[in-house]
Parts: structure tokens; sequence; C-alpha cells
């Protein structure tokens, strides 16, 4: 004879509620050996295989639920959405944003001196519909930069002009040369040693966006600890920060398209996370999207190992929610160079 689905599932449960009794009154014997009689252990094999009984079908209902609701939205057609070339194009931009912009200006007439629309469309978009906000943080950010970044942004300024006239080698010419950029960047004369191109790397993708890859397990964090301290690094990330936004303005007002900077970290042979540069990664990425609002894109986490992977409901509790939110994670492991270098 044929056996039903009603049966069969009826046979699944009443197996999976025998084990999961049998297994957890085996757990609570070897807690408490001496504590129940042969009475009271009946009784209470007859509450807990009840009370299984609830929590398995409890489970069945909450799986019927969400396959229904599954099938059932998938017969319903996603409103369009537009192409990523449109939403990011200046002109679009510019217009959907007008509104803010022009409020953030009133707000900031006191302070704002050359900046202009683009410029300030970067501030609207990062606090959507909420002008004042976006009006604030443009404080914030000239303030920064007329006093405790002034160093980082005046040196970040001639070197991107230095390193945009390019460089001849081995018969080979480049509009970039990194050169300039390192040699200006804070405390250079030691982090250079330990931030090279097998280290981290700004590349440029097909779209025009600019992405940052990290190897965090080439970099001798122990070796860094004792040359600087935290807030030593920090400006030095900072100083990066200001170079990419500097590129990502030129190229957004060349090609008509918002620019934005994505991270890439690549995560392999890294085992549990380094308290101290945490620590640094937490204040970079706290004060980077105060002093660079709308320049971020997706921080991509390649590789991910277990360990870290275990820890992230703690980096959602300590890092800022837009950082986290623009997170996204590889689910398999993924090809890599074995030295970043060899992408050049």
């Amino acid at each position: 004879s044929r056996v039903g689905p009603s049966c069969t599932v009826l046979g699944l449960l009443a197996t999976l509620r025998q084990s999961m009794a049998a297994r957890s009154l085996t757990i609570f014997r070897l807690l408490a050996p001496n504590f129940l009689s042969t009475i009271s252990e009946r009784r209470a094999r007859r509450r807990h295989c009840l009370f299984l009984d609830f929590v398995v079908l409890a489970l069945v209902l909450h799986i019927s639920v969400a396959c229904w609701a599954q099938i059932c939205l998938s017969s319903v057609s996603a409103p369009p959405r537009r192409p990523r070339s449109q939403v990011l194009r200046l002109n679009s931009l510019l217009q959907e944003h007008a509104g803010a912009i022009r409020t953030i200006r009133e707000l900031c007439s006191d302070v704002i001196d050359k900046q202009d629309d683009v410029y300030l469309l970067r501030f609207a978009i990062q606090h959507s519909g909420n002008p004042q906000a976006a009006a604030q943080n443009l404080r914030q950010v000239i303030k920064w930069r007329a006093g405790a970044g002034r160093v980082i942004v005046e040196s970040a300024a001639k070197a991107v002009q230095q390193a945009l006239k390019g460089r001849r080698q081995g018969g080979r010419s480049s509009s970039w040369n990194n050169a300039p950029i390192m040699a200006a960047a804070p405390h250079s004369e030691v982090l250079s040693k330990y931030f090279t191109p097998s280290q981290m790397l700004v590349l440029t993708l097909p779209g025009g966006d600019l992405v940052t890859c990290v190897r965090v397990a080439m970099l001798d964090v122990k070796s860094v600890k004792d040359k600087v301290s935290q807030d030593q690094l920090v400006d030095f990330f900072l100083y990066t920060r200001e170079v990419n936004s500097l590129v990502a303005d030129q190229r957004s007002r060349a090609s008509g398209r918002l620019v934005r900077i994505l991270t890439a970290n690549d995560l392999a042979g890294m085992g549990l996370p380094d308290i101290w540069f945490t620590q640094v990664g937490l204040k970079t990425s706290s004060q980077g999207e105060m002093l660079y609002p709308g320049y971020s894109g997706a921080t991509l986490l390649l590789n991910l190992p277990a360990a870290i992977r275990a820890l992230l409901p703690v980096w959602k509790q300590i890092f800022p929610r837009v950082v986290m939110q623009r997170n996204k994670i590889a689910k398999s492991a993924m090809d890599y160079y074995k030295d970043l270098a060899e992408v050049l």
C-alpha cells in the first residue's frame, strides 16, 4: 500500500520527538543522577515529551508558513529597478537632491567657501531626508579640515597633484605615480615598510569606482604596534581616505557619474582579530563616516574564517550601523592571489 505524505510527516515527528527526549534525558541524568526517583522520572518524561511535541509542531508550522509566503510572493512581480548607471548619474542625483542641497547651503552659509553642489551632494545622500543633520555634519567636516585635519588635507592635495603627473618605468608609462602619495603620508618613514602593495592596494573597477584591497593576514601587526600609536595609525588611514576622496571627486566630475569607494577585505589566513588593531579599525570607521560622508560603497569580506564569522554579532554592536549595513560576506571561499602585488 502507498503511504500518504501526512503519515510520513507524523512518523518523522514521532521519531524526532523520541530521539530528542532520549538525548535530553540522558544529559539530564548526567547532570543530576541522584535527583529524580523512578516515579518523578516518569512524570518528567511525560512533561518533557509534551513540551517537545509543542516545539516540533511550532517548528513545522513556522516552516509551512514561510514556504507558503515564499510561494505567494514569488508570483508577485517586483517593481522595476533603475539601472545602477542611471542611479549614480550626477545630473539625476543633483536634481533629485536639489532641495536638500539648497537647504544645506542656506544653513551653512556662514562657513561654506568654495564647496560646490557636487561636494554637498554627498552630504545630502548620506543624510537622505534630513538636511539639518547633513548641515551639522558639514560644519564638523569644515572645522576638522581647517583644524585638526589641516596637515592631512594639505599633504594629500599636494601628493595627488604630483601623482597625477604619472611616471615612466622600464619603458612603460603610467598616468599615476604612487610614490608621492606614500612619501607624504603621516609617519610614512615607518609605515611604508609595512603597508606595501602586498598588504593594501587601490584599484579601479570597470564602472569607475575605486576599490581598496586589503590582506590583513599579510600585515605584521605586532611590529606596527611597536612602532606607532593607535592615533598615528588612524591618521595614516584617514590620509588614505582623503587621497581616495580627491580622486573620486575628480573622476565624478570628469565622468558625470558619482564615484564610490569600496573595500575588499581578504581575510584568508587570519586568526582571531588583534584587539589593538580592531580598536584602530573602529576609530577609523567612526571618524571616516563623519569626515567623508557619501563616499563609501560596499565592504566585501572574503574568505572569512570560522573564528571571525562567529564574532560577527559582536562586530554589529561595536561598529557603526551604517558600516555594518554595507558589509557583504562571501558565502564560500574565493580564489585569491598569493601576493596582492601580482594584480599590478
